[in-house]
């Protein structure tokens, strides 16, 4: 989830930047065109320079494209988001069968994930992040509900606008907004890219946030616990045990660092007990 909140800011973050200086630039053209009818777009930017003529010519028509790229950025920042929702799927997803690689055949904690960690064994998953990421979301609840046995409802009562997403993501992925089908042979019309307000875009990015939320807290909860935790002490438990401090102190100055969690020593020792216990599964 940390590595979903910093590309949700950076999207964020590079949308609200530009939207901040186009919109003083757009004020700025407006109340000069109020004035100045027709008046050249280079008098008002004060544009010069080799450059200066690929700018529309006139502050109406400047107004007009400036219209047009934040409709087109904000299907982008939708693209991006989406993705990102998607590749935090496929982590998350892959991460709770790691942990609890049995789930999926209906038997919850019957091995430990860290068994299979300990003998360098990953029973498959691609097939698992697919049908989680691919096709429609009727079926892609229906796969959640068959591997991990569960009904998120923020994804059941809102089925209906992930998939307006989805739709949206693959016409702008493919088409830039546009269709690409070709009615018949030589038909050269282009549609105009499908048009997304900023209210919908902030009410679509706030359900993905929400969706993953909501995803994350049951997986966390039921299959993942402290298993990230644990594949880091397996990772780098030899350079832990030489760090010249105890192993439990250098383990969670580590885990601070790195899931900048704050935990106790204690909480250290039985996660390497609970490590230790384990039995090897795969080694031969």
């Amino acid at each position: 989830m940390k590595e979903f909140n910093l590309r949700e800011t950076e999207i964020n973050k590079h949308y609200w930047s530009f939207i901040a200086s186009s919109e003083h630039s757009a004020y700025r053209a407006r109340k000069y065109q109020n004035v100045h009818k027709d008046a050249p777009t280079s008098r008002l930017f004060r544009a010069s320079g080799a450059d200066a003529p690929r700018i529309p010519s006139t502050v109406s028509k400047w107004l007009e494209a400036n219209d047009d790229l934040k409709n087109w950025l904000r299907l982008s920042v939708l693209v991006s988001a989406a993705s990102n929702f998607e590749m935090f799927l496929g982590h998350v997803s892959r991460t709770a069968l790691a942990s609890d690689p049995f789930v999926r055949h209906g038997s919850s904690r019957a091995i430990d994930g860290v068994s299979l960690l300990k003998g360098g064994l990953e029973l498959p998953y691609e097939d698992v992040i697919e049908g989680l990421t691919k096709g429609d979301w009727n079926s892609r609840e229906s796969f959640l509900m068959r591997i991990f046995g569960v009904k998120i409802l923020i994804v059941h009562h809102r089925k209906g606008e992930l998939e307006e997403i989805r739709k949206i993501r693959n016409d702008f992925a493919h088409g830039f907004g546009r269709s690409i089908s070709v009615p018949q042979p030589g038909f050269l019309s282009v549609s105009r890219s499908q048009s997304l307000s900023q209210d919908r875009l902030k009410r679509y990015l706030g359900l993905l946030s929400s969706v993953a939320k909501s995803i994350d807290r049951h997986l966390m909860g039921h299959h993942i616990g402290h298993y990230e935790m644990l594949c880091h002490y397996h990772r780098f438990e030899a350079e832990l045990s030489t760090s010249g401090v105890s192993v439990h102190k250098a383990l969670k100055s580590d885990i601070y660092k790195s899931f900048g969690a704050t935990v106790t020593e204690r909480f250290c020792r039985d996660l390497i007990r609970h490590y230790e216990l384990c039995p090897i599964i795969g080694r031969i």
